[in-house]
């Protein structure tokens, strides 16, 4: 039980007493829940790559280096995207200097990012399918999560990735992605920009055992409305200029 709740903390930030309550909340008219079973991932592997670094020794320059680790963030997210639109199951998060401390948030990334990639089943080495993608990286470290695992930062990775796959999913349905939560998007009409509505939202909860992983699909109405011409208006009126002029349009 213990276990369990570790892994669905690291992936929501709620424990498990509140998973099960929210399994047992009757359905309304404005929400719907159902748990579905990922049987193939008891046994992930996982590796974690950087991109390979030039010599700053011989660059003095403050924002020459700048734009190194600019074009270097750049490497890991090409080729993110890429196993993504290859159908892998992986993320990126920030690469933190010592021991990794969720605790100190912002403070102590290395401005770096790092690549995850997960693969069912046991695998000693990166499988040649995915070395296209790769191959501008570098490992630097590698493991076996065993559900319900006991690394904190390879179960956060791992729920990002699940969100990333059924983000991919969800997006041929119309959702779009705000932050953990899905949302369907509707295309505004004229008369429409100010309008509030009720949106079908889903939310997904992962807990895990030694038997599987399990996701909680939690689906609601939410109100919202739709961005209109005037808050784009306002959103680059308090823009600074030098990041305007990088805005499609302006």
């Amino acid at each position: 039980a213990d276990d369990v709740a570790d892994f669905t903390l690291y992936c929501t930030g709620r424990n498990t007493g509140d998973f099960i309550k929210a399994v047992s909340l009757p359905s309304t008219l404005n929400m719907w829940t159902n748990i579905f079973k990922i049987g193939e991932l008891q046994t992930v592997s996982w590796f974690q790559f950087l991109p390979v670094e030039p010599d700053y020794s011989a660059t003095s320059d403050r924002s020459s280096k700048a734009e190194q680790k600019d074009a270097l963030n750049s490497t890991v997210l090409s080729a993110y995207l890429r196993l993504q639109n290859e159908g892998f199951l992986s993320t990126w998060t920030n690469s933190f200097v010592g021991p990794w401390d969720p605790s100190q948030g912002e403070h102590n990334p290395d401005e770096k990012i790092k690549l995850w990639l997960f693969l069912s089943g046991r695998h000693s080495s990166v499988p040649e399918m995915t070395q296209p993608a790769v191959a501008k990286l570098r490992v630097v470290s590698s493991g076996l999560w065993v559900a319900p695992g006991n690394s904190e930062e390879v179960a956060a990775a791992l729920c990002q990735a699940l969100r990333n796959s059924l983000e991919r999913a969800l997006r041929g349905l119309s959702y779009a992605r705000f932050g953990d939560v899905f949302t369907k998007y509707n295309p505004p009409t004229r008369n429409q920009n100010s309008f509030r509505r009720a949106q079908p939202t889903v939310e997904f909860v992962f807990a895990a055992t030694e038997e599987a992983i399990f996701v909680h699909v939690i689906i609601s109405a939410r109100y919202m409305r739709n961005l209109s011409s005037d808050d784009i208006e306002k959103v680059l009126t308090h823009t600074p200029r030098s990041v305007g002029e990088g805005l499609p349009g302006t």
